[in-house]
């Protein structure tokens, strides 16, 4: 369980809602703090269970590490 402590720390502090919500810049997220992006409209018109939304997380952590690590190049 590589990052597992990071994961845990970033869940904490962002908190979870299975319902889309606005962010304090008024931005539509859902799940674990997750931007929805036009392209994912479909997250806003139907109930999205927990397991969909811990995938999300997953594939929103492994993109931001990737970034950090080609940034650290």
């Amino acid at each position: 369980m590589r990052y597992y402590n990071l994961k845990k720390r970033i869940k904490k502090n962002e908190g979870f809602s299975s319902k889309p919500y606005k962010d304090q810049l008024g931005f539509i997220t859902i799940g674990y703090g997750h931007l929805v992006l036009h392209n994912e409209k479909k997250l806003l018109e139907k109930k999205i269970n927990k397991k969909d939304l811990e995938k999300i997380f997953q594939q929103d952590f492994y993109k931001a590490l990737k970034n950090f690590n080609f940034f650290l190049k």
